[in-house]
């Protein structure tokens, strides 16, 4: 389920209407709807600045709760991990990389456990997407993206 718009006149309202999800509304169909196994919300922020050792580059920032590695099978290289519960509730400063993100900042040198700046903060590397063929791209190919856990996304840029 995405955020959209609604496509019939309502109570005097015209269509075209904004209908805009927030995270209390995941929290309702996590806790309404148990035959849903995996819910997970989802920030798209574009244009964050990410620096590394002289190195840096424009991504696109998704935060995510934990299960969005397994509703979209975001598997890691060897040696890393996808952001787990304990980093949501938390709210850690980690990142997870798509695996040409980690390729344009870090070229061959490994990536996990190090440290990159993110609007002013530092985050570290937990890990890198495992190299994949994607058909679905919205937002953009999966290997040009940045993860942090949604409730740092919440708490940093203070959307709902």
């Amino acid at each position: 389920m995405m955020n959209g718009a609604t496509t019939r006149p309502f109570a005097g309202t015209a269509p075209g209407r904004p209908v805009l999800m927030t995270h209390r509304d995941a929290e309702l169909v996590r806790q309404s709807l148990p035959q849903f196994t995996r819910v997970s919300t989802e920030y798209a922020y574009t244009g964050a600045r990410l620096e590394y050792g002289g190195r840096s580059m424009n991504a696109r920032v998704h935060g995510v709760d934990s299960e969005y590695r397994d509703i979209r099978n975001f598997l890691p290289e060897k040696g890393g991990r996808f952001l787990n519960e304990r980093d949501v509730a938390e709210r850690r400063r980690v990142v997870f990389f798509g695996d040409a993100v980690k390729k344009r900042l870090f070229g061959s040198t490994p990536a996990v456990g190090k440290k990159v700046k993110m609007w002013g903060s530092w985050f570290t590397v937990v890990g890198v997407l495992r190299h994949r063929v994607n058909m679905m791209n919205y937002y953009g190919d999966d290997r040009d993206k940045v993860m942090i856990p949604a409730s740092t996304f919440r708490a940093m840029k203070g959307w709902r």
